[in-house]
């Protein structure tokens, strides 16, 4: 599991949404959907998060952030924009506070991909991960330009998180519980990762009591629970976990993270819809 001595595991998990993300290799019988082919929202949500439970031993006393993710569509694909900070404080006085800002564009063809993720450190950045990925015919690579210039070869089953958010959203449509993919999202300067996603039982308007948000109060939805596995085939433990509510038109509800040595739980707390542009 993460720790917070490894920044890499610590903060890919910590944004939504991200995941929320990529999926290919279906353990579930549906064919491959572009992103377009079901009714995901644009959108800016804001999100509130707070300490959930620390593991005893690892000498947090608190932590708290926000949470702002940005989804833009037109007809070329998605951009997406996502910015966290949060702050964590431990016994003894010492407290460190972290800020991700990530901007991504996927192309609606699911072919092409390009990403900048920034980390800082109390203000000071501390890693920097830029580049391209791209799916030719049966193969996927990515070339980075940050931290250093190289390129690797990805899983040939790897797609990208928009692919990711629209079938995990067609599983759930479909009655569908469990979906396992091969993922590429650019946030740290390594390859791809699996991802397994447990959906629960469909769960109504009534049920999931969303009238503070009248863009959600008439939607369904679906619990998720997301687990990121390193890329060590072997590898039986995930390195982070992610449950959520995802409404049906993909807006999170809400998050719970899971990160080893402490959960963190975000609230939606502000939404802004936007309108999409009409692609034929």
């Amino acid at each position: 599991m993460t720790n917070m001595g490894h920044p890499a595991k610590s903060t890919r998990q910590i944004l939504p949404f991200r995941g929320v993300y990529a999926l290919l290799l279906l353990l579930v019988a549906l064919p491959a959907m572009p992103a377009y082919a079901v009714d995901l929202a644009p959108h800016t949500a804001h999100y509130t998060m707070k300490l959930m439970s620390a593991r005893s031993g690892s000498n947090i006393e608190s932590a708290s952030g926000d949470i702002v993710v940005r989804w833009e569509r037109d007809c070329s694909g998605w951009a997406m924009t996502n910015r966290t900070i949060f702050r964590i404080a431990y016994a003894g006085g010492q407290s460190i506070g972290f800020t991700i800002d990530a901007a991504t564009w996927e192309a609606a063809s699911g072919d092409d991909y390009t990403f900048l993720v920034r980390t800082a450190y109390d203000g000071k950045e501390v890693e920097r991960v830029e580049g391209r990925a791209r799916a030719d015919g049966k193969k996927r690579y990515v070339d980075f330009v940050q931290p250093s210039k190289k390129r690797l070869d990805l899983e040939p089953e790897t797609i990208f998180p928009m692919q990711h958010t629209a079938m995990v959203m067609n599983a759930a449509r479909a009655g569908s519980t469990f979906v396992r993919a091969a993922v590429f999202d650019g946030f740290t300067d390594g390859g791809s990762q699996f991802v397994t996603a447990i959906v629960g039982k469909k769960i109504s308007p009534e049920a999931g009591d969303m009238s503070r948000f009248p863009e959600l109060r008439d939607l369904a939805a679906w619990t998720v629970s997301l687990a990121f596995f390193p890329q060590d085939a072997n590898a039986t433990e995930p390195d982070s976990e992610i449950g959520m509510q995802m409404m049906d038109n993909g807006v999170a509800a809400w998050m719970d993270m899971d990160f080893g040595d402490f959960r963190l739980r975000g609230e939606l707390d502000r939404l802004d819809i936007h309108k999409a542009e009409v692609c034929r």
